[in-house]
């Protein structure tokens, strides 16, 4: 496994994530090509296949509640939240409109949080 390649693809995909809130590792469109190259990469994860081990992953910021990962889940959870928000405010029907009825959620903050926690991940392995 050469290092400098598994970091460009990481790079990538995290830069890629990072585009859209909604987009998760699974549907990056360059799987094909590297599943082409290595066959397989673990848990679709660049650093998991290359470290093989959590205690020298790069993305692992343990902490005692959550020991593996943490970067990772800190920008799923934030994604999720999102997700959730953004499917379940009430919708109101008056007539032929449809408005939104507004919550103390913003999504445009939330997006941004999503993107950094992406960058974040994608910076966290130089």
């Amino acid at each position: 496994m050469d290092e400098e390649k598994f970091k460009q693809l990481h790079y990538e995909l995290w830069t890629w994530i990072s585009e859209d809130p909604m987009r998760t590792k699974y549907h990056w469109p360059k799987w094909r090509e590297v599943v082409d190259t290595y066959e397989y990469i673990e848990n679709h994860c660049f650093a998991c296949e290359y470290f093989g081990d959590c205690f020298y992953c790069p993305l692992n910021k343990g902490t005692n509640e959550n020991p593996y990962c943490t970067l990772y889940y800190d920008w799923e959870n934030l994604r999720e939240n999102y997700s959730y928000e953004m499917y379940s405010d009430p919708i109101i029907r008056v007539g032929d409109y449809t408005t939104i009825e507004k919550s103390d959620f913003s999504y445009v903050e939330e997006k941004e949080k999503i993107k950094q926690a992406a960058l974040k991940i994608r910076d966290a392995w130089k």
